[in-house]
């Protein structure tokens, strides 16, 4: 499963993979130095190329729909509103508030946590 629009998830050991040129032995390429994927469960180590792992892309958007709106608000009640979101973004960095609005997430998991998963993602 590669990336889209070639970008990369970074900043977790789950999502490092490293890249392999093409070849039958995912061996081949390993060092001692090398950071293998961890299963996001039970952190059992993954091996790439081996076929005992899934990674799974979540892409989560908040509410895509228009806020209803009833009644035709003043242009100060506007301008009011818009200053109150403009405080609470304050006090957020960059990176929450993107997570209020768009969050992807890359992990990994090893066959019988990805069976057990798939079935109840949200838990049980």
């Amino acid at each position: 499963m590669g990336n889209q629009g070639g970008t990369k998830t970074r900043g977790s050991l789950l999502s490092r993979v490293p890249q392999s040129p093409a070849s039958t032995d995912p061996q081949a390429t390993m060092t001692d130095d090398t950071v293998l994927p961890l299963c996001a469960r039970c952190l059992k180590t993954l091996k790439p190329g081996s076929g005992n792992f899934f990674q799974i892309e979540i892409h989560a958007v908040a509410d895509p729909a228009s806020p209803e709106i009833t009644e035709s608000p003043s242009l100060e009640a506007i301008r009011q509103e818009i200053q109150s979101q403009l405080s609470q973004l304050e006090q957020l960095s960059p990176q929450e508030a993107m997570d209020q609005i768009r969050r992807r997430v890359t992990m990994h998991l090893c066959n019988p946590c990805f069976q057990d998963w798939i079935e109840h993602p949200a838990g049980k």
